[in-house]
């Protein structure tokens, strides 16, 4: 039941939330930490976390597809 229920999913709304936590939690991480001053996200910590975000949703979608093969 779960995985119907998983088939439904919107993919990109994920990734919108996903994007959002990484967001408000950038500047809790160790390594961006080590700078004196929390700066906004480089536009290059961005693309490097969008492209995990979207392995991340491109594995669900396999995963998803794996279960409930589209008819």
């Amino acid at each position: 039941m779960k995985w119907i229920m998983l088939h439904h999913l919107n993919l990109d709304r994920l990734k919108e939330e996903i994007e959002e936590m990484i967001q408000t939690n950038i500047p809790k991480w160790p390594k961006l930490q080590k700078r004196q001053k929390i700066r906004a996200p480089t536009s290059q910590t961005k693309l490097l976390m969008s492209s995990k975000i979207f392995l991340i949703c491109r594995q669900w979608e396999k995963l998803i597809n794996l279960r409930c093969p589209a008819s």
